[in-house]
């Protein structure tokens, strides 16, 4: 859990800074998830989460990262019944880094990294459970 809090945190940093999500980053992460998640993989929320998510990146301008990062969570560590709180809990963290980011720069404009978003909203999920 320590590992997987710490890491969220880099991987946030990161992409605040960098806007990017590496993809050693995402292994990482998901080594991480497989192992505390006691070895489960929910194939069907990944599923549910890959037709969204790849129209995102392809029309939406989500970052690749993003998407890999997304789907990892979303394979390893999302049970199916959890998906609406997974994703309100996603939604409200979106919603404040987008506030965030529109008050420090005073625009809408550029992108956001959504990697911070991601990682807080799992470990708020984590913490719920």
């Amino acid at each position: 859990m320590t590992l997987i809090v710490l890491l969220s945190l880099f991987i946030s940093l990161f992409d605040l800074r960098h806007h990017r999500i590496t993809n050693l980053s995402v292994f990482l992460i998901s080594v991480l998830l497989f192992i505390e998640g006691d070895f489960h993989i929910y194939l069907l929320t990944g599923i549910v989460f890959l037709g969204p998510l790849l129209l995102l990146d392809i029309f939406g301008g989500l970052g690749g990262g993003d998407v890999k990062l997304l789907l990892a969570v979303a394979l390893l560590a999302i049970p199916v019944g959890s998906i609406t709180t997974y994703l309100t809990i996603l939604v409200v963290a979106i919603s404040i880094l987008t506030a965030f980011t529109v008050a420090a720069r005073k625009r809408l404009r550029g992108n956001i990294a959504l990697g911070p978003a991601i990682c807080a909203s799992y470990l708020a999920f984590l913490f719920t459970r």
